[in-house]
């Protein structure tokens, strides 16, 4: 299991190109990975404002997402729902043993494929989720 809760964003230019780098690469060799939580604490949450909403989000990169989705072992994953221009959520959709999925205040563009993403997982031959979480603002509507 990983629990990733902070991440040193401070980091800029090619240190950051590098952290990044590490990080993808890091989990690409985690062959036994099943549980991935990626998201700021809930105390944080709690009390946090639009800048650390955007800070979060800068950690999820497309490299890192596209890793993820295709991590052959992991069965359940909590992440950050403000993805656009941070992450393709489609990708999730790809994730091969994916069961249990959980989303922290999911933006537009991730409600927008989220019918896409369950149709992707519940076409596998193992079949669809076993447990979806989404933590909202808003009520979702459009699904």
């Amino acid at each position: 299991m990983i629990d990733v809760r902070f991440f040193p964003l401070s980091a800029q230019g090619n240190q950051r190109t590098d952290l990044d780098d590490q990080v993808r690469k890091a989990m690409q060799q985690m062959d036994n990975l099943e549980t991935l939580v990626w998201t700021v604490s809930p105390i944080l949450a709690f009390y946090s404002t639009e800048r650390s909403n955007e800070q979060r989000d800068k950690s999820l990169t497309p490299e890192l997402v596209e890793v993820i989705s295709t991590h052959p072992r992991l069965k359940s994953l909590e992440i950050s729902g403000h993805s656009n221009r941070y992450y393709n959520p489609k990708l999730i959709g790809r994730s091969p043993n994916l069961e249990e999925l959980r989303v922290m205040m999911p933006d537009p563009n991730l409600k927008d494929s989220l019918l896409g993403v369950l149709k992707d997982l519940s076409e596998r031959s193992q079949g669809g989720l076993k447990s979806l979480g989404l933590i909202c603002r808003v009520r979702l509507s459009t699904l």
